[in-house]
């Protein structure tokens, strides 16, 4: 499949698009949705929207095309990847998305899926990433924020970051075409950091993303003016539609890409909805301090680097991660001696300076309290383990 052949495969209008482009204009030029919503609004996300419980457009439908109701029920059914009989009186309801609505797993970190057009927008958040990209024509987000609505449009080109646990929704209503891209949240924690500077104004977002409490209340505007960008969204939707070998890898591969394009060309064209709190920021750059340096930083290390009292950088980093300093750092040193023991044949006493241990018999009394085994028997039952597989 070439690029064109992907382009123009996302630009058809699928089933579910041509019934629901019929239905708008059906709804919003006849007396009948006039009479039930005591409005003179002609807006098809309105008109959608008030007929959106699906069993009362069954009478409504009929009258017009028994056929089409058929149909309708058919691609909506197909959309939600449930059988037609299991509609009955179904409200569209898709207040959350998990990974496993789109099959993101550890093994398939990224789908490309289009926005369908001429069908009203709900209000839904998800547990993943998702990037909302123009590939031509416009529209708009609405973000429910602190207890009103953001509105943001984007036309060509231009896309939104957005992150989990943010509700939005999303609305077309002409042949404007949009692809979000979603990306599983383990995908972001560990191909983007390394490539950001402190300084970018992804770099707080991002990485306020590896918190466990992260309230998700910002989202990023890029007003990208590169069409190259498109190439790699599609060569992304490309891997996917063919699924061949090491399609998934190769789309993570491509991902990041991308977004190292977007930093290179779009870095004064971006901003950020909300701020990130400055203990948020400093929680997040001491989390990531730490973990490229667990194995030879102590509490006092970390203070000096930071320039803040011992006292002031537990609190902070406790407040944010619910556990102290120095228990994250042997933490991180027993669950990377776990890996070198089930993964290589390193002597104990190596892999202890390894991870930040110069005393081999203190090692072993820390890791057989972290784990209730000494070294040794970690090792002997994770190769017992892999023998019997």
């Amino acid at each position: 499949m070439t690029r064109d052949q992907a382009y123009k495969k996302l630009n058809e209008l699928s089933v579910l698009e041509l019934l629901s482009k019929e239905l708008s204009l059906l709804i919003t030029t006849t007396s009948v949705f006039n009479a039930r919503s005591n409005s003179t609004s002609k807006s098809p996300s309105d008109s959608a929207f008030n007929l959106m419980r699906l069993s009362e457009l069954k009478p409504y439908i009929a009258t017009h095309n028994p056929n089409f109701y058929r149909d309708f029920f058919q691609a909506i059914a197909n959309e939600l990847n449930i059988k037609p009989a299991d509609l009955g009186n179904y409200v569209i309801d898709t207040s959350h998305y998990n990974n496993e609505t789109y099959n993101l797993s550890a093994n398939q970190k990224v789908v490309i899926k289009k926005h369908v057009r001429y069908s009203a927008g709900l209000f839904h958040d998800h547990e993943f990433f998702e990037i909302a990209y123009v590939l031509h024509g416009k529209c708009s987000h609405e973000f429910q924020v602190d207890n009103h609505i953001e509105t943001t449009h984007l036309s060509d080109h231009e896309l939104i970051i957005i992150p989990p646990g943010l509700s939005h929704k999303i609305e077309i209503f002409d042949d404007s075409l949009m692809v979000n891209i979603l990306v599983h949240s383990q995908t972001f924690q560990s191909a983007f950091l390394n490539n950001l500077p402190a300084d970018n104004i992804l770099f707080p977002y991002f990485t306020a993303a590896i918190k466990d409490k992260f309230e998700n209340t910002s989202y990023i505007l890029i007003n990208n003016k590169s069409p190259e960008v498109t190439n790699f969204v599609l060569d992304m939707y490309i891997e996917q539609e063919t699924n061949d070998l090491y399609s998934s890898q190769i789309s993570e591969h491509i991902l990041q890409i991308f977004f190292l394009e977007l930093l290179r060309h779009n870095r004064d064209s971006m901003s950020l909805s909300q701020t990130i709190t400055e203990s948020d920021k400093l929680a997040v750059s001491l989390r990531i301090f730490i973990e490229n340096n667990y194995q030879k930083v102590s509490l006092d290390d970390v203070a000096d680097n930071f320039h803040f009292s011992k006292t002031y950088i537990n609190k902070i980093f406790k407040s944010a991660y619910n556990t102290t300093v120095l228990k994250y750092i042997k933490d991180l040193r027993i669950k990377e001696a776990q890996k070198l023991l089930s993964n290589s044949s390193t002597t104990i006493t190596t892999i202890s300076q390894m991870v930040g241990y110069n005393d081999t018999s203190y090692f072993i009394e820390e890791f057989k309290k972290a784990t209730g085994v000494t070294p040794a028997a970690f090792r002997k039952a994770s190769f017992s383990t892999v023998l019997q597989s």
